[in-house]
């Protein structure tokens, strides 16, 4: 059994008695199919559908499901361990979470790509300065004048973690040369960047919204905004399950995904109204502007249909061989995904 394999079933006894607790609230009705819908981050716009859904009680009865979400704050790999362990159903996560537990023989699939990519780069305001970076310039001259520079993200094997290595060397760099180290917590990244205790931080769009929207920090890399066109259709996210569970459960993730494509729709066509509950449950402090200035980029990135494309899958998968990944071929679209169909 691998390091990785092991660490996951491990974990998932940790995180068991915490989601029960979570968990512990009144029935669904008998017409509606309960849901243990693990997020690994809600508070990210790019995960923020299935909360909305959970914030509409109407939409879920529509599709015969009744949410119970359950929040990671932002720690992927105890949402994979409560899936492997049966502690939840689904574990909404980024995508390479997955496809490395599933390279390391974890019995999951997923049924469902959310949406592209949205990563962003924010910088210290004075620390940009000092630098001399601007979101003007060439991205090879904006990446080159990261070297040094005390950057947090999320770890090794997350999809925001490999694509800046793959955008690093663009300038000729690698993560290996930024002071990067791992930090999950919202909250902290906004601190760590305001008061300069970091220099950056590369997250998806959204999560930094508070130290974006009061000026301490600035935007210097976008990819909504396009400044790696080639990372278009390459999914970020994905919703996961245990292997046997869609076998037995297949109606449900149908009914399950039916509901995150209409919730995309109500937030398409009220961008303002729709996503409002949503704000106030996870994102009070962020300015209007801000917060308005997101959601219109996030909503570009989603995928119509909440599945991708087999080359936005086997993007990672590419990836995962480069990096010599032992079973990468078992993560596979062909072998890894279910359409439902």
């Amino acid at each position: 059994m691998t390091v990785l394999k092991a660490g996951l079933r491990g974990r998932a006894q940790a995180v068991m008695l915490g989601v029960a607790l979570a968990l512990a609230v009144p029935a669904a009705s008998a017409q509606e199919v309960t849901i243990r819908w693990g997020n690994t981050a809600p508070a990210a716009v790019p995960h923020a559908l299935s909360a909305i859904l959970a914030l509409d009680p109407e939409l879920q009865k529509k599709h015969g499901i009744k949410v119970e979400m359950i929040n990671f704050q932002g720690n992927s790999s105890n949402c994979m361990a409560a899936l492997i362990g049966n502690a939840v159903d689904f574990c909404q996560t980024g995508i390479s979470t997955g496809l490395y537990a599933i390279a390391e023989g974890a019995a999951i699939k997923s049924f469902s790509m959310m949406g592209g990519q949205v990563g962003e780069l924010a910088l210290n305001k004075a620390t940009a300065e000092r630098v001399a970076v601007t979101a003007d310039e060439p991205i090879k001259e904006r990446l080159s004048k990261l070297k040094g520079l005390q950057i947090t993200g999320s770890g090794p094997g997350t999809p925001n973690y490999m694509l800046l290595d793959v955008m690093l060397k663009k300038a000729g760099l690698s993560i290996n040369d930024l002071q990067f180290r791992t930090l999950v917590d919202i909250t902290a990244m906004n601190e760590g960047v305001r008061n300069g205790a970091i220099d950056g931080v590369w997250w998806s769009l959204g999560a930094l919204g508070p130290a974006l929207g009061d000026g301490s920090a600035v935007q210097v890399i976008s990819l909504a905004r396009g400044d790696f066109p080639e990372f278009k259709g390459v999914a970020l996210t994905a919703i996961y399950a245990n292997t046997s569970w869609l076998e037995a459960n297949r109606d449900t993730a149908k009914r399950a995904k039916a509901a995150m494509v209409e919730a995309l729709q109500k937030w398409r066509a009220d961008p303002r109204g729709y996503g409002e509950e949503y704000k106030k449950t996870y994102l009070e402090a962020m300015p209007d502007e801000t917060w308005n200035n997101i959601v219109d980029q996030n909503l570009v990135a989603f995928f119509d249909d909440m599945t991708g494309t087999a080359p936005g899958w086997d993007f990672w998968i590419d990836i995962m061989k480069t990096e010599g990944k032992e079973g990468s071929e078992k993560a596979a679209f062909a072998h890894a995904f279910d359409t439902l169909e």
